[in-house]
């Protein structure tokens, strides 16, 4: 007789925990399917955005790399050109580009065009180091000229 009465508790049991979760279902159902749509849109507009980040900080490392070589053979014109063109954006090789720039005009005695690509480099990036390098840089070209 209780195995009757345990098989038939577990049955009412049973049926009273699936009428709790219909309930619960019947009331949250669309919201829970609505925060899992959120969350799946939520992590592909995140994936997407950092695979379009990738992808443009790869086409500003690969012309960087082409203007390096183009420095390298001789071309400094053409050279210029893709690194203004770099620096002018907001990759994260823009305040690199500066820097070459820099170093540029300070090989061919541009003394003025340096300082300004130094300090355009500096305000430009958010590493410290680069930040710093590009200050020592600008102060050493000013410290004959600068009061």
């Amino acid at each position: 007789m209780t195995i009757q009465r345990d098989g038939l508790l577990r049955e009412v049991d049973d049926e009273l925990r699936r009428e709790q979760l219909q309930k619960l279902w019947d009331n949250y159902g669309t919201y829970i399917l609505a925060a899992g749509l959120a969350f799946l849109v939520g992590v592909g507009g995140y994936k997407w955005w950092d695979a379009r980040s990738i992808a443009a900080a790869e086409t500003a490392g690969a012309q960087f790399e082409q203007a390096l070589d183009l420095v390298g053979a001789g071309n400094e014109a053409d050279a210029q050109k893709i690194l203004r063109t770099i620096a002018a954006s907001k990759a994260a090789y823009g305040a690199l580009a500066q820097l070459a720039l820099a170093a540029q005009a300070v090989k061919a005695g541009n003394t003025e065009a340096a300082i300004a690509a130094y300090d355009a480099a500096a305000a430009k990036s958010d590493e410290s180091l680069i930040k710093d390098f590009a200050r020592l840089q600008s102060v050493s070209l000013k410290i004959d000229t600068a009061d």
